[in-house]
């Protein structure tokens, strides 16, 4: 297991680490930078799952004809050409508005490598435009996110808030259905910015996490609430279960949810042969719900076989909330 460093003002660090059962939050950082192996964990796609909606065998079924059309592209942010796949519904319709979805990749991958594990627009189909940005490559080689809530420094928070802009100019995008999902750096990006960005309404979260300050406190967030749905396998071993927990708490309290603030027991966990189980958290704010899904047995993969289609649903049945109010 590798640990991973970020750069965050007042020395805030990542919750990605694992700590006691009687702890409140991490007490170290495991991160999701690399692996022992060498090998790209966080774009290796989900056993039996390619996204492709078929299986193997010589009764493999036919994908379903795409709702969508997929392009390349590229912006200038920040003095820098950024890349991004976009998929647009061909019967996209300028009369109406469409929820943004952004999802990012997790380290070593990019939007094009993300979109072929984790096609979300298979499931948003017609209803929403997805992009897939990709990070900047760092110098150790590894393309990735810069993980600071530092706004002014973070040149990945300007080039999504570019693109947001960019895709608001060239289409009907409705500013109060913008979400972000992502993947393991990915989904830690997608929290921090939340955490000071009144860009989303909602986040998923697969394999992520929130940070935390260097004594183990709650950050103090700037841009507002959001919606979230996060998903964790609690035996990965490369972003522990005290991530994916801590990141779902956090928001619960954020919410102000009756059950939130505690950390879990062996009854919450389920075994490596169980079904997956969903946490709902209870009286939250209504604008502002959030879930915790524990699913055993996928390891350090981008979501599970329903996992694109249980966030969508999530986003889906939000009520309107300007994000950052």
């Amino acid at each position: 297991m590798t640990r991973f460093s970020v750069l965050i003002a007042l020395a805030i660090t990542l919750a990605a680490g694992a700590c006691t059962s009687n702890s409140s939050a991490p007490s170290q950082k495991n991160g999701p930078s690399g692996n022992p192996s060498g090998n790209p964990s966080d774009v290796t796609s989900p056993s039996g799952n390619d996204g492709s909606g078929g299986s193997s065998g010589d009764n493999t079924p036919s994908a379903p004809p795409s709702q969508v059309n997929v392009t390349n592209e590229t912006i200038q942010s920040g003095g820098t050409t950024r890349s991004y796949v976009l998929a647009v519904p061909k019967s996209y319709d300028n009369t109406r508005t469409y929820p943004l979805m952004l999802v990012l990749h997790g380290d070593y991958g990019d939007g094009p490598s993300m979109r072929a594990i984790y096609p979300f627009d298979n499931v948003t189909g017609d209803d929403a435009i997805v992009a897939y940005p990709s990070g900047l490559v760092d110098s150790s080689g590894m393309r990735t996110w810069y993980r600071t809530l530092d706004v002014k420094s973070n040149y990945d928070m300007t080039f999504l808030s570019n693109l947001v802009n960019t895709l608001k100019g060239q289409y009907n995008v409705d500013s109060n259905r913008i979400f972000g999902t992502g993947y393991s750096s990915g989904g830690f990006m997608v929290n921090f910015v939340a955490c000071v960005m009144p860009l989303f309404r909602a986040i998923g979260v697969s394999e992520g996490g929130m940070a935390y300050t260097s004594d183990g406190s709650d950050v103090t967030c700037t841009a507002g609430n959001v919606a979230a749905i996060v998903m964790q396998d609690p035996a990965d071993q490369t972003v522990d279960l005290d991530s994916g927990w801590w990141d779902a708490q956090y928001w619960a309290k954020q919410s102000g949810c009756t059950n939130a603030g505690r950390n879990y027991n062996a009854s919450d966990i389920p075994g490596p042969n169980d079904q997956p189980k969903n946490i709902v958290f209870s009286g939250c704010d209504p604008n502002f719900p959030v879930e915790l899904w524990l699913i055993p047995g996928i390891g350090h993969v981008p979501w599970w076989p329903n996992g694109a289609q249980d966030s969508w649903t999530f986003f889906q049945a939000l009520p309107t909330h300007t994000p950052g109010t």
